[in-house]
């Protein structure tokens, strides 16, 4: 069975959640261009676009692998506090 470090779990948590709420709080949004922009403008605002929705990827990554580290945290207390007060746990 591997023993997860609990401190460092949290520490880690703690520091994705920083990450997670400063990336949130950036207001980032395209920069309007002229209708008649050409060619290159269009290209650089589709590139715009698609920074923005590899933003949103991003930032869901972030609450996903939190939400897991938060429940592998939760998981290890539990069993931690079962096993310190001698209660068995059965796997099914």
């Amino acid at each position: 069975m591997n023993k997860i470090d609990l401190e460092k779990l949290e520490q880690h948590i703690v520091s994705l959640q920083t990450l997670y709420e400063t990336c949130v709080q950036e207001n980032v949004q395209p920069t309007d261009v002229a209708e008649s922009g050409g060619a290159t403008i269009t290209q650089i605002e589709e590139m715009g676009k698609t920074f923005l929705d590899m933003r949103e990827a991003f930032l869901l990554l972030l609450q996903n692998t939190i939400s897991y580290m938060e429940g592998r945290k939760t998981t290890s207390d539990t069993t931690e506090h079962h096993l310190a007060n001698g209660i068995t746990i059965e796997l099914n």
